[in-house]
């Protein structure tokens, strides 16, 4: 019985296995040793944030995320973050990785961030996006001081205040070069 005292203990102290089992990704204390995945200058990437994803703790509270390096361009350019439903074929059941968004500099410092629900719903209409989720843009010019992207869910997402809120999902991320007007 004394082998099993400890493992009750901490059953009970963590809330039982699924607090155990909710975050099992590392918790980051810096964005500097974020593991930065590069993006195309043009075209689209795919990430997964699952509960092995690491964490940060952000402003709204503790999140999963996915961090990216902007890409070196000489003009401006589109980043459309998609974040999909899951099931894609049954919206009203359906859970979903709220984006939000916090753009670096150089020195890891937040330049810019989306403030609330910046996001809008898309279905597959027009070849905007491929599957329906949804969607954050966010307009880069190369001249500026972003140099990173994370996106993240808000702590409240995650909580049930937003219909559907999950702290996992699959995001697309498309680049599209802007024409100087």
């Amino acid at each position: 019985m004394r082998f099993f005292r400890p493992l009750l203990i901490l059953f009970a102290l963590t809330g039982g296995l699924v607090g155990v089992a909710a975050y099992a990704g590392p918790l980051s204390t810096d964005p500097e040793y974020f593991d930065y995945v590069p993006l195309p200058l043009s075209g689209w990437s795919e990430a997964r944030i699952t509960d092995a994803s690491p964490r940060f703790e952000f402003k709204s509270g503790v999140s999963p995320y996915a961090a990216f390096k902007l890409p070196v361009s000489t003009g401006r350019y589109l980043v459309d973050i998609i974040s999909m439903l899951d099931p894609p074929s049954d919206p009203l059941r359906s859970r979903v990785f709220y984006p939000s968004l916090a753009l670096l500099s150089e020195g890891f410092l937040v330049i810019r961030s989306s403030q609330g629900p910046s996001w809008r719903f898309d279905i597959p209409e027009y070849a905007q996006t491929v599957a329906p989720g949804y969607r954050v843009t966010v307009e880069v010019d190369q001249g500026g001081p972003e140099r990173y992207l994370v996106v993240y869910t808000q702590n409240a997402d995650a909580a049930g205040e937003w219909p559907g809120a999950a702290d996992q999902g699959r995001l697309l991320i498309k680049v599209t070069p802007r024409a100087d007007e």
